[in-house]
């Protein structure tokens, strides 16, 4: 299941979270030290969303892993896209039924805010070979040159 967590839960679990994203965040933003604090000001001005994926066992909770996202415009095809900002799943304790749940709540809030489409960068085979059984289309590549 993927839960949205509140600002105040953000701030509680920033520590964990900013683990997450150090170790997930593709290299399209530049990297700075104010990265992770302008990261976690649009997380609790709700320009970013932090979500937590888990699943219930018996009488325990299963954290899976974290995603941040955040809603980009372009305004070249007057469109937007909910973008994937962070996917991570630390100990691959997910199965398949934890994708498909979390796609469909992410497919249904990037519907309701007026999105075209999901979008992510990855550099993980597992997360690229998960999206393309699920119906993604991971036919082209990032390129990115950093200029500092």
């Amino acid at each position: 299941m993927l839960l949205r967590l509140l600002p105040d839960q953000i701030a509680r679990y920033w520590e964990i979270f900013k683990e997450s994203i150090l170790a997930t965040v593709p290299p399209i933003p530049a990297q700075s030290p104010e990265t992770l604090n302008n990261m976690l000001s649009a997380l609790l001005a709700g320009i970013a969303q932090a979500w937590v994926t888990y699943r219930k066992e018996e009488d325990k909770v299963l954290v899976i892993g974290f995603v941040i996202t955040n809603i980009i415009y372009d305004e070249v095809t007057n469109t937007q896209s909910l973008y994937l900002q962070s996917v991570y799943v630390p100990n691959d304790n997910s199965i398949d039924q934890d994708w498909v749940e979390g796609l469909a709540a992410v497919m249904k809030f990037a519907e309701a805010n007026n999105c075209s489409r999901v979008l992510c960068h990855t550099n993980n085979p597992k997360l690229a070979d998960w999206a393309r059984k699920f119906g993604g289309n991971c036919d082209y590549v990032l390129c990115s040159w950093a200029l500092k």
